[in-house]
């Protein structure tokens, strides 16, 4: 029998990786009067305005406003800094790769740990109201490769990993189980997002708990005590045919509206230090950690399992 539980969040600020974004251009048009260009009456023509050299809108002589550094424009042929406030919003689809991480517990009440399952991914996010129907009040969604799909762990240089044919004896590969169509699928298809500031106007508290606020208000306190930022609501697909759907999820969380077959089923989150990115999309790295454990029945050399995920959004 498996039974599902509301997990408590873990101190997870070192699974991040640190990446840097690459940005594309974006500037006014040259000739504008009132743009930051270097050709013509504008107002960056000469000297040490605020743009000066050109083709791109990026003077290399201090002390003008867009100089090289953490200021609202960096060097370069883009016009955009990683930390500054003329910051990349994503004008479309972001590829993301990452890894799920499923943890075997042998005793899941007194954390002791049997192994770790490690999946791989693709996929690709894509932002904006009505993007998921089947979530009508998401404003994200991401949407996996099912062939990209990769258990890599090896016990034999990691001795903490899983060994697949202790997994297959037991019949408990949820690496495989989770995210394979042919099986249940729910970590494989399409994950829905709300954004936290979204979720804020919408008052959704995305569990039953009455002793967890899982609110946007509180799950922003809660991770705010790990040094982490919570961004987003996760959810899955939870009908008839998911593990989600068949062991009771509906009873520990909501739906992202009335009527959907979706489920809250992640919190995601980022370290600020790794990425500064504070849009409602997703760009640079993230973590994820589900709202519910899975708990099983006798007979098997774990009695719970766990998931997180790491992932990386890039245009």
């Amino acid at each position: 029998m498996i039974r599902l539980r509301r997990a408590a969040p873990a101190l997870a600020a070192g699974l991040f990786l640190a990446w840097v974004a690459c940005v594309p251009t974006r500037g006014r048009s040259p000739g504008d009067p009132a743009d930051d260009d270097d050709a013509g009456t504008d107002d960056d023509d000469a000297g040490t305005d605020d743009d000066d050299f050109g083709p791109d809108d990026d003077d290399v002589t201090r002390p003008d406003d867009d100089d090289a550094g953490p200021d609202d424009d960096d060097f370069g042929p883009d016009d955009d800094d990683f930390v500054d406030d003329d910051d990349f919003v994503p004008g479309g689809d972001v590829t993301v790769t990452g890894q799920y991480t499923f943890e075997y517990w042998i005793d899941i009440q007194n954390g002791i740990p049997w192994c770790t399952q490690v999946v791989t991914f693709t996929g690709t996010g894509s932002f904006g109201a009505g993007v998921l129907p089947a979530c009508s009040t998401c404003t994200g969604r991401v949407d996996f490769n099912p062939n990209t799909f990769v258990d890599i762990s090896d016990p034999f240089t990691d001795p903490d990993h899983c060994d697949p044919t202790d997994l297959a004896f037991d019949g408990i590969d949820y690496g495989d189980l989770m995210t394979n169509a042919a099986e249940y699928g729910d970590f494989g298809d399409t994950m829905g997002l709300i954004d936290s500031a979204t979720l804020a106007v919408l008052g959704l508290d995305m569990t039953t708990s009455t002793t967890t606020d899982s609110t946007a208000a509180g799950r922003e306190a809660e991770w705010a005590q790990y040094g982490l930022d919570f961004t987003h609501g996760g959810f899955v697909n939870a009908d008839a045919t998911s593990l989600s759907g068949s062991a009771g999820l509906s009873a520990i969380t909501r739906p992202p509206a009335a009527g959907s077959v979706y489920l809250a089923a992640w919190d995601l989150y980022l370290d600020p230090i790794s990425n500064t990115y504070t849009g409602p999309e997703l760009l640079g790295p993230y973590g994820g950690q589900a709202m519910f454990i899975l708990t099983l029945g006798a007979g098997f050399n774990a009695d719970g399992l766990s998931f997180t995920f790491e992932m990386i959004a890039s245009q």
